[in-house]
């Protein structure tokens, strides 16, 4: 049970380094940011996000086939899920309730 409520609280801050992320790099209007790939190391690519080319570790397995470090541009965008969002507010809820019995 414990094991269950560290990897929640994991989840949890997960969320909140993606939505720091989200804020810090979109404009009010626009969720939609370029990146470029800039090496790989191991599994994972770096890519530089934006302007300021903030650099990210993605796994390569989530990126497209036929993606080149120092050639290939990334187009995404970031959105906030309210529904899920609701949901595992109210599960984790749950869990700190079991957690403080």
């Amino acid at each position: 049970m414990k094991k269950k409520i560290l990897v929640a609280l994991v989840s949890i801050v997960a969320v909140a380094i993606v939505l720091l992320f989200v804020v810090f790099l979109k404009d009010d209007n626009n969720t939609s940011m370029k990146a470029a790939v800039d090496r790989f190391e191991g599994d994972y690519a770096v890519i530089l996000v934006g302007e300021e080319e903030i650099p990210v570790n993605i796994p390569r397995k989530l990126l497209p086939k036929g993606v080149k470090p120092g050639i290939s541009w990334l187009e995404f965008s970031l959105e906030l899920d309210s529904k899920s969002e609701q949901k595992y507010g109210e599960k984790i809820g749950n869990l700190f309730e079991k957690l403080l019995r």
